[in-house]
């Protein structure tokens, strides 16, 4: 698993190492019978607070509910304009 390349079988059994790799900035490469079929790598921090901001943004909407005055459908659109 040093290398960069794990099969999909250690991969397995030695999943919470594999992590550890990836979380400490590691991207690895999982094969199956000797072929790549899966690469993870660590998610940029970044990409991380931009989802956290946006699930809050959709809790915050949840929490808000279509009001009572609203009429006719609501299209894509007008839900993404509230």
């Amino acid at each position: 698993m040093d290398d960069g390349v794990i099969s999909a079988d250690e991969a397995g059994r030695n999943f919470d190492r594999l992590l550890a790799q990836v979380e400490a900035g590691q991207s690895l490469t999982i094969t199956r019978d000797g072929r790549p079929v899966a690469m993870v790598t660590p998610v940029e921090a970044d990409a991380a607070n931009n989802r956290d901001m946006l699930r809050q943004k959709m809790m915050e909407m949840m929490r808000k509910g279509i009001p009572i005055d609203c009429q006719g459908p609501l299209d894509r659109e007008a839900l993404h304009r509230r």
